[in-house]
């Protein structure tokens, strides 16, 4: 079932719907009063047959009636959040009326599933909550510059911490350093913000800065206080409203990991949030799993707008925690959709370590608005509209702009997400960024625009962030099919591998790329760059793309292992190539120079790399226009666009405007119903809702896949099937040798088949890992079942964790795949993460699974078993204790 309702205006039916609820609750408030009479009363429960203990809170603090001693009904609400908050738990719904609310909202409860606890808006945009106060110190005239006035801090306004003396920590380190007071002439950045007249002043950092430039603060060196700078002549201090930013978090549990919460439609502003890690937004769902964040607004926070995730790996620094709640939880399967998250000092959205995260219809813009960059003020590279580290996640249809730091950004874990239909412009250093792991990752029908380097771009020698439409390093399995990368200052999609780092137990590479049926059009440094085939770039594919060119010579780029030039191999084979196809010497590169500057044109590229043999390239009669504050694109074509083909990926199921794909010609680029002539298209907010479950990315659909396991097609499923013969691990040494085996391996595919598995009298068979730590995947281990012959199996599985992991060690992924008899095709079929520990609170110890399929002979069903150790979480360990292992082949019917 959609869950947005598309003809009827959201916040029109929003308003209705709130406004019947308050109907009928002041109907029930109303009778209550005249049966009871009493002022104390408690809310008056909702009529649901199903759970008549469901309630509604009013907050209210325009209501003269208003007090948190009191009931909190419509009658007498509450005067503060937190009041109702306190009381709220599953099923209920707290209605906050129009305000300011000065105060940090945290919820002592979660819901349940089905019974969520709801806090909305009682008109979406009228409540607003901040973590601000209004600041009236005695000013007094600073210097005797006109305009600049300094005010002395009353250090007891502060709720947690004094963020005026804490400088501004984006690392795994001291998160409450003083940099106050201070000596020197440069004078750190704090966590603190300032707002004149609701605007943002600017945080300088010498006195020197602060004389000279109006609308701007420091704190002074000594942090008794603070200088203002404030615009307009002739003008005193007390003609201004300013507030000071003083509470860390605006709307977080205290305890963490509660799930089934909403939010819905405050405007939540002005937190003096420290950086990651722990990761901490001012709004922020603690670890939760299963919020529903919509129509909210979130801006101006210090750091990041909102966190999604499950905070970090190292609980001891966690501020504001209950001691039972200091160790590593993992949440998720969020949905995060139509809100504005703006201004934020370093990212608009973070989420570490999670899955199942929906991201959908939201406005995305001008975060890191403090400009933090490595080298100066950050230790760690964190910024960015979406920083998540995140599997299973969809990002889709919202519009990210102006950011200055990467529109999207996977770091660190990106397994079957999927980013889609987003609008991606005018973002800094790249506009979508994949980062460390092993997909697959679906990149689709995405807009990617004007994305500004983050330096000054040398078209020679460039610039390590130059401005991409679509980025990665060591990173592998990225799909990136239909989307559309235009005006770029850097290549439109570059991948690369940059470090010796390791992923899933063996080195990071840049492999088994996709790079299809893309739109590429006026990026500054060509259309493409892969890195030259090696043992850490292999298996990779481009084609099917149409590029328009700034120069046609420049079309392709080549890169090698860090970020080196190509070296004398890369050199001697293009020659060579050249040579044997007869290119003349006039229309050769330079090769002397080249490696200094490796672009290459269509049928260099073709015959050194063998990519884009159906890619086609444009040089006229295609112009686009993209208008991106409107925002709408114009898009003149001919018939030889219309006539290009793409390769199919079945998974690309809708075009960017919700338009179902073709089945028999698509085009290039996120638009299919194109026509030749001009077409002009509006761009946001997309067309069409979210359909996660429907649409959600699953590996087993890749049919385009190098690697994906097709299914027999000459073994079809029994219609009257007896089970002609059983196996199990019971009567294993009464079997031929080899019918299950063991293994130890990198990758999907085992180095080695170590040992045949025999009873022993066991329960059944034991494997186990171990985890270097440090954010690693281990080497994995696995036990097969290999297919004697032919035949449609039903297959079922069971373990359990028989080794405790230490709670901060890390949690055991179970995954259950198929292999064909080479070890070189593979599916997936089923995935669990275990924990016998009290830390990943949900996870269980032990799973079961059940499937059946065809097998041919020499196929193999895998369990395979690693431990996961996330960020800085020491080296961990476990074993895994397969107890049941049956298969039973069922009787066949060949097909005729």
């Amino acid at each position: 079932m959609n869950i947005y309702t598309q003809d009827f205006p959201r916040r029109l039916l929003f308003k209705t719907c709130a406004s019947i609820i308050m109907l009928l609750l002041f109907i029930s408030g109303y009778i209550s009063a005249q049966e009871t009479g009493k002022e104390d009363r408690e809310p008056k429960k909702i009529n649901d047959k199903s759970d008549p203990g469901i309630r509604v809170f009013h907050v209210a603090q325009k209501n003269p009636k208003a007090t948190d001693s009191g009931p909190g009904d419509q009658l007498t609400p509450f005067m503060t959040i937190s009041a109702a908050a306190a009381k709220a738990g599953p099923g209920d719904t707290v209605i906050v009326h129009s305000g300011t609310y000065r105060e940090k909202v945290s919820p002592a409860k979660g819901g349940a599933k089905g019974k969520p606890v709801v806090y909305m808006s009682a008109e979406v945009g009228d409540v607003v909550i901040k973590g601000s106060d209004i600041w009236k110190p005695e000013w007094i005239s600073y210097k005797n510059i006109p305009g600049v006035y300094e005010g002395k801090l009353d250090k007891s306004i502060f709720h947690e911490r004094n963020p005026y003396e804490t400088g501004i920590s984006i690392a795994g380190g001291d998160r409450n350093k003083k940099v106050r007071p201070a000596e020197t002439a440069i004078l750190p950045r704090t966590i603190g913000q300032i707002f004149i007249n609701s605007a943002k002043a600017a945080q300088v950092e010498s006195l020197e800065d602060v004389e000279k430039h109006p609308n701007s603060w420091i704190v002074s060196p000594s942090g008794e206080s603070i200088i203002v700078h404030f615009s307009g002549e002739n003008r005193k201090p007390e003609d201004y409203s300013v507030e000071i930013s003083v509470r860390n978090r605006i709307f977080s549990p205290f305890r963490r990991g509660l799930g089934y919460m909403t939010i819905k439609g405050f405007i939540f502003e002005h937190c003096a949030n420290q950086g990651p890690f722990p990761q901490g937004g001012a709004v922020s769902v603690r670890s939760g799993h299963n919020w529903v964040i919509e129509d909210n607004t979130i801006r101006h926070a210090a750091t990041i707008g909102l966190d999604c995730g499950s905070e970090t790996w190292d609980c001891s620094n966690l501020p504001d925690t209950h001691p039972d709640d200091k160790h590593v939880i993992i949440g998720g399967s969020h949905n995060i959709r139509n809100n504005v998250i703006s201004d934020n000092g370093l990212c608009g959205i973070a989420g570490w370590n999670h899955g199942g995260t929906v991201i959908f219809g939201n406005i995305i813009e001008r975060n890191n608005n403090m400009n933090f960059y490595t080298a100066y003020d950050a230790s760690w590279e964190e910024w960015g509209g979406i920083k998540l580290h995140a599997s299973n996640a969809l990002v889709e249809g919202n519009l990210i702009r102006d950011n200055e730091g990467h529109g999207i950004w996977i770091d660190n874990g990106y397994e079957n997400a999927r980013i889609t239909r987003n609008l991606v412009v005018n973002n800094r250093m790249a506009g979508i960024f994949l980062e460390l792991g092993a997909g697959p990752v679906l990149i689709d029908n995405n807009i990617v625009a004007f994305t500004r380097p983050l330096g000054f771009v040398d078209r020679v020698g460039g610039d390590f962030y130059s401005g991409f439409g679509i980025y990665a390093h060591d990173a592998s399995d990225l799909i990136v099919a239909h989307n559309m990368l235009l005006s770029n200052s850097g290549t439109g999609v570059f991948m690369r591998t940059i470090t010796d780092r390791s992923y899933g137990g063996k080195h990071v590479e840049t492999s088994n790329e996709r790079i299809v049926n893309n739109v590429f059009c006026d990026n500054g440094r060509g259309a493409i760059g892969l890195p030259y085939p090696s043992q850490y770039a292999k298996g990779n594919i481009s084609d099917g793309n149409l590029i328009l060119a700034r120069d046609p010579g420049e079309l392709f780029v080549i890169n090698e292992f860090k970020e080196c030039p190509p070296g004398k191999e890369v050199v001697s084979a293009l020659e060579t190539k050249l040579k044997e196809a007869g290119i003349p010497q006039e229309n050769r590169p330079n090769l002397s120079n080249w490696p200094a500057h490796p672009f290459l044109d269509m049928i260099q590229w073709r015959l050194l790399m063998k990519q884009d043999g159906q890619s086609i390239e444009f040089t006229k009669d295609l112009t686009i226009l993209l208008r991106p504050r409107i925002p709408n694109i114009s898009i003149k074509i001919n018939d030889a666009f219309l006539a290009a083909r793409s390769l199919e990926i079945d998974l690309v199921d809708i075009d960017y405007n919700g338009d179902a794909m073709p089945a028999d010609h698509r085009l290039p680029g996120p638009f299919q119903n194109l026509k030749s002539g001009k077409n002009t298209i509006p761009l946001w907010p997309v067309i069409g809702g979210c359909q996660a479950a429907e649409r959600k990315f699953k590996t087993s659909m890749i049919a385009n896949y190098e690697k994906y396991l097709h299914k027999p097609k000459d073994i079809l499923k029994p219609e009257n099937s007896s089970v002609e013969e059983s196996f199990s691990f019971a009567d294993m040494n009464s079997r031929p040798a080899g019918l299950w085996t063991a293994a130890r391996q990198a990758g999907l595919n085992p180095d080695f088949t170590g040992t045949y598995l025999k009873n022993d009298n066991a329960p059944g068979a034991e494997i186990s890992a171990q985890a270097s730590g440090g954010g690693q995947r281990s080497p994995s281990s696995v036990v097969f079942f290999n297919a004697p012959s032919d035949g449609w199996y039903q297959m079922e599985i069971s373990g359990k964790l028989i080794k405790r992991l230490s709670e901060s060690a890390g949690f055991a992924v179970v995954t259950i795949y198929m292999l064909d008899a080479e070890g070189e095709k593979y599916r997936y079929l089923g995935e669990f993460k275990l924990n016998s520990a009290n830390g990943y609170g949900g996870f269980p110890p032990d799973f079961k699974w059940n499937g059946e399929m065809a097998l041919k002979q020499g196929w193999r069903i895998a369990v395979r078993m690693q431990i996961v150790s996330p960020g800085a979480a020491p080296a961990g360990s476990g074993n895994l204790l397969i107890d049941k292992f049956n298969a039973r082949r069922l009787s066949v019917t060949p097909q005729e």
